[in-house]
């Protein structure tokens, strides 16, 4: 379900807050559970239902990554798993993320994944701090490019091109979600 359209938005990441609120709300309100209280047990589970729905699609669009990955999967780039859906099939599995990666943000990660390694052998807080500054920096330079390139995709009319923006926005997603991964497994183990 394409959660925008819930709320007569367009696709977009952009969105301003209040205007989401604001929808959110009036939305809400007319389907409450509670306004249907005295109708028919079908109508009352179709309302709750909505209002799930309703619920679901704020929660979503709301949180940027969220909205992010639903912008990916009403595009086809992620299934509802978040995984890169199969080209040429009609269902999806989940595909190698690290296909969608360059070999120089491998190699990076590799050099970084044995730098935590070496961590869990030998504890250094001045390396750790080191690290952590490492993949920081690293977060945010991707996090600037995916917001360079969503800024881009929100003015674009034309699908094809919308589609084709959004496949670089993928690159750095899976980057990104690579980092956070990092970025956990390093907390797993630092000295608190």
């Amino acid at each position: 379900m394409n959660y925008f359209s819930l709320f007569n938005l367009p696709v977009q990441y952009h969105l301003n807050p209040k205007t989401l609120k604001q929808l959110y709300i009036q939305q809400a309100q007319e389907a409450h559970p509670d306004y249907y209280m005295q109708t028919e047990a079908e109508t009352q589970q179709i309302v709750l239902e909505t209002s799930a729905q309703i619920n679901k699609a704020y929660n979503t669009l709301a949180n940027p990554q969220k909205r992010l990955e639903h912008i990916l999967q009403l595009y086809q780039l992620l299934d509802d798993n978040s995984n890169i859906p199969s080209p040429n099939l009609t269902t999806s599995f989940p595909r190698k993320r690290e296909s969608q990666l360059s070999q120089q943000f491998l190699m990076e990660m590799l050099e970084i994944n044995e730098l935590i390694e070496e961590l869990k052998q030998n504890p250094n807080p001045k390396s750790l701090t080191e690290t952590q500054s490492q993949i920081d920096n690293l977060l945010n330079t991707n996090q600037q490019q995916i917001e360079t390139h969503l800024q881009t995709f929100d003015t674009l009319t034309d699908e094809a091109l919308r589609k084709e923006k959004l496949t670089i926005v993928l690159k750095f997603y899976l980057e990104q979600k690579y980092l956070l991964r990092l970025c956990e497994s390093l907390s797993n183990f630092a000295p608190a």
